[in-house]
């Protein structure tokens, strides 16, 4: 790049869950291991993290500060071919964009929604019969 030869290190998030501490732990480490590498032989490092948006989410602050021939891009796996442009001693990533929510979704939230008010609506009216176990104070 520029017209340097540079490593390009690339990590890969495997899309299973997992805690996020332990994620941004373990990314934080390999960036150090691909820096240190990268100084040992004299190169310009470029490290780019693909994955989920969950897992891009709180990542971006563990890689600073930055030296001016470093660069940390981060997008998600569906931006196939569209990796942003590479800024030097910056973390740049793809924004990401509003998802639709599915109709099974949406569905489930109104069926949940219903059942609450309905539930919320039945002790207003019920409100001289104590709820099941309660006993308050004494």
């Amino acid at each position: 790049m520029d017209g340097r030869e540079t490593l390009f290190w690339a990590e890969v998030q495997g899309g299973n869950r997992q805690k996020p501490e332990k994620f941004r732990r373990r990314m934080h480490l390999r960036f150090l291991r691909a820096s240190a590498y990268a100084e040992s032989m004299g190169l310009p490092l470029v490290f780019v993290l693909l994955g989920k948006p969950w897992a891009l989410a709180g990542v971006g602050g563990i890689f600073v500060p930055l030296r001016s021939d470093q660069a940390i891009v981060l997008s998600e796996w569906t931006k196939y071919g569209e990796l942003p442009e590479v800024v030097w001693g910056q973390v740049v990533g793809n924004k990401a964009e509003p998802s639709q929510p599915n109709a099974r979704a949406v569905l489930c939230y109104y069926r949940i929604g219903l059942f609450l008010f309905v539930a919320f609506v039945l002790c207003l009216v019920d409100h001289h019969k104590p709820l099941t176990g309660f006993r308050g104070r004494r």
